[in-house]
């Protein structure tokens, strides 16, 4: 491969982005170990589609709904059950809590990573996850109150 080819490109894009890729996996799996592989296996198929892609769009968000798609066929995720689709109750959530995104629920976390941290619109969010932009919206709202809840928690505790 030549210094100008689509493939170099990409790759190079791709290690620049690699921060922003391995935080969405972080808000799509809660097995921390899988991450890394999601992400892996997410560049893979990057790279082998980069004849695909050529540069008039960004590329997060391409790279983004392949995580989700990625995370949403896992076959591990399949073989666990409902365990995944049901919320955590709160005093098991509390326990693993290592940080504010963990407080969202999972598909209120990658919305809001994907709006407010990404920087996308909510059409383009809605094209990652695959639903409307109207349900991109009110999970923002969702995802404000959960957010405000939690640092009032915060708040009265240190009190």
């Amino acid at each position: 491969m030549d210094a100008h080819s689509p493939g170099t490109d990409i790759r190079r894009e791709l290690v620049a982005l690699l921060p922003q890729i391995r935080r969405f996996a972080m808000t799509l799996t809660s097995d921390a170990g899988r991450v890394d592989e999601l992400v892996a296996s997410a560049c893979e198929q990057a790279i082998q589609k980069s004849h695909q892609w050529h540069g008039e769009r960004r590329l997060e968000p391409r790279l983004f709904a392949l995580l989700r798609a990625l995370s949403r066929d896992d076959p591990r995720k399949r073989k666990a059950g409902e365990a995944d689709a049901r919320p955590e109750k709160p005093a098991a959530r509390e326990k693993a809590r290592h940080s504010i995104m963990d407080t969202l629920t999972k598909d209120n976390a990658a919305i809001f990573l994907l709006c407010v941290v990404e920087g996308l619109s909510y059409l383009e969010a809605a094209a990652v996850m695959g639903i409307a932009p109207e349900i991109i919206a009110d999970s923002m709202v969702s995802a404000r109150r959960e957010l405000a809840a939690a640092a009032a928690a915060a708040a009265e505790r240190r009190a």
